[in-house]
C-alpha cells in the first residue's frame, strides 16, 4: 500500500466517521500519524519484519496497546470505538489481557483499529503535537522508544506525511 492512498481511503473516512472526540482531530494529527506509519513501515509490513513482535504500519508493541487501554486519557474513547469496530472486551477480561488480544489478534489486519492506536498513543503524551519535523522525531522517539533508532530516516517521512495531508 502507498501512504497517500492509505490517508485518502483509511484515516480520512476513520475521521469523517467521528469515532473519536473533534478536538482530536487536527490536520497536525493525521501528518504525526501519517509520518510514523511511514517510518516505521513504509506500509509494506503488517507484522514487524522479519519477525517480531509489533504490529500495524504503526508496529505497535502490545505494551502501548496495554497502555492505551488503561491509560486514564485513552481508556474510555479506546473502549468506546473499539466496541463500536466490532472489537469489544469480554465481561470478565481484564484491559490488559483485552489489550493483549486486541494486539495478538486483530491490530494487524485492521486499518480503522491502526489508526484509532496510533491517534490514542499520541494522545495520552503530555506536550503539544509537533509542527516541526526535529520536534516531532524527538516525540515519536519519547512515546515509540524504537528499539533500533533511525533519525536519518526520519526526515523523509516527515516530508511526506506533510505533503499528502497539505497537499504541498
Amino acid at each position: 500500500m502507498k501512504a497517500h492512498i492509505f490517508y485518502h481511503h483509511i484515516i480520512r473516512p476513520f475521521w469523517e466517521a467521528q469515532l473519536l472526540p473533534k478536538k482530536m482531530d487536527t490536520l497536525d494529527a493525521h501528518r504525526f500519524c501519517l509520518a510514523i506509519m511511514i517510518h516505521e513501515s513504509n506500509f509494506e509490513h503488517r507484522r514487524q519484519y522479519p519477525s517480531g513482535p509489533a504490529r500495524g504500519y504503526a508496529q505497535h508493541e502490545s505494551i502501548s496497546i496495554r497502555q492505551i487501554c488503561t491509560h486514564p486519557a485513552t481508556a474510555i474513547d479506546m473502549r468506546l470505538t473499539a466496541n463500536y469496530l466490532g472489537f469489544p472486551a469480554y465481561p470478565d477480561e481484564s484491559s490488559e489481557e483485552w489489550a493483549n488480544r486486541l494486539h495478538r489478534d486483530f491490530l494487524a489486519d485492521n486499518d480503522f483499529l491502526q489508526v484509532l492506536c496510533c491517534r490514542l498513543n499520541i494522545w495520552w503524551w503530555p506536550h503539544p503535537l509537533p509542527k516541526f519535523r526535529s520536534a516531532a522525531y524527538e516525540q515519536y522517539d519519547e512515546i515509540w522508544k524504537p528499539g533500533k533508532k533511525r533519525p536519518a530516516a526520519w526526515p523523509r517521512a516527515w516530508n511526506e506525511a506533510e505533503d499528502i495531508v497539505f497537499g504541498i
